[in-house]
């Protein structure tokens, strides 16, 4: 697996965007993510700039995934296309069957989350939530009350399954 994601130099060179870029989590071979994602169907709401879809896509069968703000979905679908990547596509913005595609929902939670995305979680579309970031007392509730239970066996972040039926 490459360990070095490659984004536009435009990214690095935003005044905010960059400096985000420093800060933000590197995700390796040994992450605690790839072992959740591979081989699985994966939509990532707060894709940022893509550098994390480019990676996991080494190891997700696919990945779809959106932001908020269209700056970022550009830059997202420029890192996808620097780096080769064919089984992520950027949209700008998830459709229902877009959701009920997907095995694992990557909820980015320092991105903003639109409330259409929210509302979803309640359809319950992936079999299991990933959040991402800070896990905040609200979005906790949302995922729990649609049906989620916590897998407390992923100490590295907030990772919740759907209850059995």
């Amino acid at each position: 697996m490459s360990d070095k994601i490659k984004v536009p130099e435009a990214v690095t060179k935003d005044p905010i965007i960059g400096q985000e870029l420093t800060v933000s989590e590197e995700v390796s071979a040994e992450s605690w993510l790839t072992s959740i994602l591979r081989c699985q169907d994966v939509i990532e709401i707060g894709c940022d700039v893509g550098r994390r879809a480019a990676y996991l896509s080494q190891v997700a069968r696919r990945i779809v995934c959106t932001d908020t703000e269209a700056k970022r979905r550009t830059f997202a679908e420029q890192t996808i296309a620097m780096n080769r990547v064919c089984n992520t596509v950027v949209v700008d913005d998830l459709k229902p069957e877009d959701l009920a595609l997907g095995d694992v929902l990557l909820l980015n939670s320092r991105r903003p989350i639109s409330q259409k995305h929210l509302d979803a979680i309640s359809d319950r579309p992936t079999r299991m939530i990933v959040v991402l970031g800070p896990l905040s007392k609200e979005l906790a509730r949302d995922i729990l009350s649609a049906g989620y239970e916590y897998c407390s066996e992923f100490s590295r972040g907030a990772v919740f399954c759907a209850e059995a039926a």
